[in-house]
């Protein structure tokens, strides 16, 4: 028989009673970071990790919707867009479904410590639902009762700014105003924002980085208290809804705020009307002769088009990365078609452009190398409406290319295609120089190597002179080769007197 004594037996037991009670004490750090913020709220709810906890579980609730800042589009009225692209929401059950249950979480924990974070997401969703009360009321609470990192933050500030902007002062006169119509019909609850003209740069989504106000009933917009100075408006809005739609031309392309402009409201409104029709070639259209054909439907006031061609830029792993577009013609169409040679676009080159990725990847324009048009190539073609006075009525053109199915995006036949051609639309710059190489002196590879070390393999340009050498072996130069010997020969001129002067 195996005896214990008493005080041995009682040191055991304050042994396991203080492992039992450290295992306790760690076991709500063990919940929270291993992801079982519910368990830890359940059993646990007054200890230091139940706030990071509950904000955890709104937050994974919140963007399980799909519903954010990231699914609009803004277009403005310089006439360039931006915007996350083309994104599934989610359907108005599942968003319900995610309202109740942060609904619930916020009756059970209130505006405490913990339950802010809830009502500041609440608050969001209701507000990305266009359910500007309850967004309103949720985001005044927080404010007044609320504690935490983003109460009393610019976060917050910027969205109630927003939300009481909706409301019209008859008692002040708006620095700026206007309306929103979507084939004259007012665009209701659209967002419209302020960006400065000299700002080169653009915060997308803009909702917490520029003035920004939304639209009434009437699809009318005020912005009141604006700091002097010169501003493209903006328009935000959902793909749906711009859908089948463009932004006909703005005037003027931009406001200037004085000081003192008091009684002085600018006035600039946005019509989006329907888009140029296009007819052929339409969506997956093979073009296998040397004649490239475009039809449109007639646009209502058009005394002219002007078509243009799009190649989409990507990346080695073939993800669309961007796009270079290029009139087809200087000439003003008259009719609803125009008749193009393929053999004289390929002769044609889009602007050289260079994409580099975080991890120094660089992805050219193939458009740029081996002509606007090219063999084996898929293009996006495109046509601008403009009345007698010069103004762009339209255009086939929508706001994003990844729904590559919403646009008449064609092929030409692999007839005459170069392997190099080949390697370069596969991003496979060093494999690509290798084959035209062996090609000899084939004019089509000789372009196709100037224009590659004429741009450059990395972050730096490239090699001028090689350029030019492979330039010089062309047999018979086009107007875009003799353009590009003269602009190569500048630049070694200017490396020259550069390196003289050190």
């Amino acid at each position: 028989m195996i005896r214990i004594k008493v005080r041995t037996l009682l040191g055991m037991l304050a042994t396991v009673a203080l492992l039992g009670w450290f295992g306790y004490s760690q076991l709500p750090s063990f919940l929270y970071f291993n992801g079982y913020p519910e368990a830890l709220l359940k059993w646990f709810p007054n200890n230091e990790f139940a706030r990071p906890a509950l904000n955890e579980l709104a937050y994974d609730y919140y963007k399980d919707t799909g519903l954010d800042g990231d699914n609009y589009l803004f277009v403005t009225s310089a006439g360039w867009a931006s915007g996350g692209g083309v994104q599934a929401s989610s359907t108005s059950k599942q968003r319900a479904d995610v309202i109740a249950e942060l609904e619930r979480l916020l009756a059970k924990y209130g505006f405490s410590e913990q339950g802010s974070d809830v009502a500041f997401n609440l608050a969001k969703l209701h507000m990305w639902n266009k359910e500007w009360e309850m967004a309103e009321s949720l985001f005044r609470q927080v404010a007044e009762k609320g504690t935490g990192a983003r109460i009393g933050g610019e976060e917050l500030k910027a969205y109630l700014a927003m939300l009481e902007s909706r409301d019209e002062q008859p008692a002040i006169d708006p620095a700026v105003e206007g309306s929103v119509t979507i084939d004259g019909q007012p665009a209701v609850d659209a967002f419209v924002f302020l960006h400065r003209t000299d700002d080169t740069g653009f915060h997308s989504p803009p909702f917490l980085t520029y003035p920004m106000t939304i639209t009434d009933k009437d699809g009318r917009y005020r912005f009141y208290d604006v700091d002097p100075d010169e501003y493209e408006v903006g328009v935000g809005l959902l793909p749906e809804q711009l859908d089948g739609y463009y932004l006909a031309e703005t005037h003027p392309k931009s406001v200037t705020i004085h000081d003192g402009n008091v009684g002085e409201s600018v006035r600039l409104d946005f019509r989006f009307v329907p888009q140029v029709v296009t007819v052929s070639p339409s969506f997956g259209a093979v073009i296998e002769s040397d004649e490239l054909r475009l039809q449109w439907e007639p646009y209502e006031g058009a005394s002219y088009y002007e078509p243009s061609l799009t190649s989409l830029l990507r990346d080695a792993d073939g993800k669309y990365v961007g796009s270079t577009s290029k009139p087809l013609t200087g000439e003003k169409i008259v009719g609803a078609s125009a008749t193009f040679s393929i053999n004289e676009l390929q002769t044609q080159y889009g602007g050289l452009r260079k994409s580099i990725d975080a991890d120094g990847r660089v992805a050219l324009s193939a458009s740029s190398l081996i002509g606007i048009v090219h063999p084996g190539g898929e293009f996006i073609w495109s046509v601008d409406a403009y009345d007698a006075n010069g103004r762009k009525l339209s255009s086939s053109a929508g706001y994003f290319l990844e729904g590559t199915s919403k646009a008449p995006l064609f092929r030409i036949s692999e007839e005459g295609m170069l392997e190099g051609d080949r390697l370069v639309m596969e991003s496979r710059y060093e494999d690509a120089i290798a084959s035209y190489e062996l090609e000899g002196d084939n004019d089509r590879a000789l372009r196709a190597l100037a224009r590659l070390a004429h741009i450059g393999l990395t972050e730096r340009d490239g090699d001028p002179r090689e350029a030019l050498r492979y330039l010089e072996r062309v047999k018979e130069p086009n107007e875009a080769d003799i353009a590009l010997i003269e602009q190569l020969k500048e630049k070694i001129k200017e490396a020259e007197a550069s390196t003289g002067s050190d």
